[in-house]
């Protein structure tokens, strides 16, 4: 059976920046077989030893881009593996996992637009409609990953 991994990160205490969290809550809710979740303020290194177990990873993550909504592209792991201590991007960690593991499961990045950064908990009314759209999309994109 195939495994795929949502792994959402983001600041909830931050508004919008939460989506990626939220959204994987809306997921571990679907109950769908060979889904499994992860959620984090922000990626590292470390996560390279989780993704190199699935055959599929979708990261998501809020979007200050005009992304018409939601946004999802294929990651290529980074030629250059580049972090700071404060953040990794999905390709450094996909980059890492190849690497390291030499394991290189297909990886996405599922930009979820947002709207509002201000410290505060919970989503703006846009980002929630975002977010329902990106969910039932990638709900499908998973469905048919699974066939």
């Amino acid at each position: 059976m195939m495994k795929i991994l949502c792994y959402g990160y983001g600041n909830p205490g931050r508004s919008d920046d939460g989506l990626g969290l939220s959204f994987v809550k809306k997921i571990e809710d679907l109950n769908l077989q060979g889904v499994n979740t992860e959620v984090a303020f922000q990626l590292n290194v470390e996560d390279s030893e989780l993704v190199s177990h699935y055959n599929l990873v979708v990261f998501i993550d809020a979007s200050e881009n005009e992304i018409d909504g939601f946004r999802i592209s294929q990651i290529e792991p980074a030629k250059v593996i580049t972090f700071t201590t404060h953040a990794m991007s999905p390709a450094s960690v996909m980059a890492f996992c190849s690497e390291i593991y030499n394991k290189n499961p297909p990886a996405y990045l599922l930009e979820i637009q947002g709207f509002d950064w201000e410290f505060k908990e919970g989503l703006s009314e846009p980002a929630r409609k975002n977010l329902q759209n990106a969910l039932d999309y990638t709900v499908q994109f998973i469905k048919k990953q699974m066939t």
